[in-house]
């Protein structure tokens, strides 16, 4: 399929390009790509034709389109089209684009606008380091803030958003923040605000809110899940505060229960739970039922024999406001066996990705790989291990465009890379080993099968155990296991499939 690409240069007559959005990648260097997608004419003729090559599922275009401080006359092109709520988001109007553009960020959060787009997924920490440069009105981002607290807490995926948001704003708007949550903070965001400054928990303590007994709950379970340590003042405070909750029942149990020292029993664990669900009855909104997951996260540490059945229930229980992606993503991963009508009932962003369909997985893994093009075109690149020692100290990411040129002459750098890993024999033990997790991304970029021993040994374990007994097996020495560990964190592979579901895509049929 052929993308048609239509630009405008200034002072230069329109220029019509048709090439595959994969070709456009391998062939062009990053300066080109750069110019193409920072100087195309947003405007109805072309707007389907820019969508659909930064939607692309063969490269990830927003890479360079996201990182663009867009010149006056493009930011005008943008601004007309923040009417229009389905082009909110990704990929023109995301929040990454915002966030260096803050005029188109001042249009979109003017007068009450609703911002149709995610203002709580995955940010770019570079972007939000830049922040201050670009940014001068502190007012606006504070608005920004809001709105995404108040709004889009349902949509949550990940926390750490909220650390690149909480680096830009310092302490004194961190504590602004912490109390204009108020009572919707949960465990999870609560944390995030302790870790960042620590002071914070002793804010939190103080403050009399309209429900203190939701306020202690939250400070236990961070207390257990995060192993957050209170000073004796903190503790002092909680106690003071716990004198003026109307549910000492309740309280005395989450006390006992939660408490990192307590040994509570399985009987105890039911109890809090029950209790909680009914808490739920008489204030059915996200903040309770979000406590009542993360005390069912807890569910093995208790060692409870039905946890699947414990999280199943609620699964069906809860309504979509009331619980968020990050939560349903956490619960459904620990328990396999969880039925796929209880999951389906579920949009995708809320289920983890191992139950999702490999096609979709390859695309949101193709979103946030480490697959980028080089700034040159046609850079040579001998030795294997030039790449990927490059790739492990952050140097470059992996290019999609280098060639490479061997005694059979020239090819495209994957291929070579392909080439090089499958023609390594047992000696090479370390370089076999690097070289396999580097070409993972090369292999899924390229849609290739191809079968190695060694990439789909011991596909039923997770990935810990999976490195253990490659190592092993291997007899290499456990001190390369965190460098091999580590490289293959930086390929993004592990987060978005296990052994099986990469045995599954790469594996050539027989």
């Amino acid at each position: 399929m052929l993308a048609l690409i239509v630009l405008s240069l200034p002072f230069v007559l329109s220029v019509k390009v048709c090439i595959s959005p994969r070709q456009f990648a391998r062939q062009f260097s990053r300066n080109c790509i750069d110019v193409v997608v920072g100087s195309f004419e947003i405007e109805a003729r072309n707007l389907l034709a820019f969508t659909e090559l930064l939607n692309s599922d063969e490269y990830n275009y927003r890479q360079h389109y996201d990182i663009i401080v867009e010149s006056p006359e493009r930011t005008e092109q943008l601004q007309t089209l923040i009417k229009q709520e389905s082009l909110h988001g990704e990929p023109l109007l995301s929040v990454s684009k915002l966030v260096i553009n803050p005029q188109l960020a001042q249009t979109m959060f003017s007068n009450g606008r609703r911002y149709s787009g995610v203002l709580v997924s995955k940010l770019p920490v570079n972007n939000l380091e830049q922040v201050e440069f670009y940014w001068s009105n502190s007012h606006l981002f504070r608005r920004i803030i809001c709105y995404a607290l108040e709004n889009q807490m349902h949509l949550v995926e990940d926390w750490d958003w909220l650390y690149g948001y909480l680096n830009v704003a310092g302490s004194d708007t961190a504590r602004w923040l912490l109390f204009k949550i108020g009572v919707d903070m949960s465990a999870a965001m609560l944390y995030r605000f302790v870790y960042k400054f620590p002071s914070l928990m002793s804010a939190y303590l103080e403050w009399s809110g309209p429900d203190y007994l939701l306020q202690a709950i939250n400070v236990h379970l961070v207390r257990l899940i995060y192993g957050v340590q209170l000073t004796s003042a903190q503790l002092h405070a909680l106690k003071r505060g716990c004198r003026e909750v109307t549910n000492i029942r309740l309280l005395q149990l989450v006390e006992w229960v939660l408490s990192p020292s307590s040994g509570a029993s399985q009987k105890g664990y039911s109890a809090l739970l029950e209790s909680l669900y009914r808490l739920a009855l008489f204030q059915n909104n996200r903040i309770v039922w979000t406590i009542i997951g993360h005390v069912i996260r807890l569910c093995d540490l208790f060692y409870m024999p039905n946890c699947a059945e414990i999280v199943a229930k609620y699964l069906q229980t809860v309504k979509m406001e009331n619980t968020c992606p990050w939560m349903a993503r956490a619960l459904i991963s620990k328990h396999h066996n969880i039925s796929s009508p209880i999951i389906t009932r579920f949009p995708a962003t809320f289920i983890p990705y191992q139950r999702l369909p490999l096609p979709l997985v390859r695309s949101l893994w193709l979103r946030d790989s480490p697959l980028t093009t080089w700034i040159g075109q046609a850079l040579p690149v001998r030795d294997v291990s030039i790449l990927i020692k490059n790739f492990q100290r952050g140097i470059m990411g992996l290019p999609v465009n280098l060639d490479s040129s061997l005694d059979a002459g020239e090819m495209c750098c994957t291929e070579w890379f392909i080439t090089k890993f499958t023609s390594l024999g047992p000696s090479d033990k370390i370089e076999l080993l690097r070289a396999m997790i580097v070409s993972w991304p090369y292999l899924i970029f390229q849609r290739l099968q191809v079968r190695h021993p060694l990439i789909y040994d011991d596909v039923d374990a997770d990935w810990e155990t999976y490195f253990h007994r490659l190592t092993y097996r291997l007899d290499i020495d456990r001190l390369y296991l965190l460098d091999l560990w580590e490289l293959a964190g930086q390929t993004n592979v592990m987060t978005y499939f296990t052994p099986s579901t990469l045995q599954q895509l790469l594996t050539a049929k027989q």
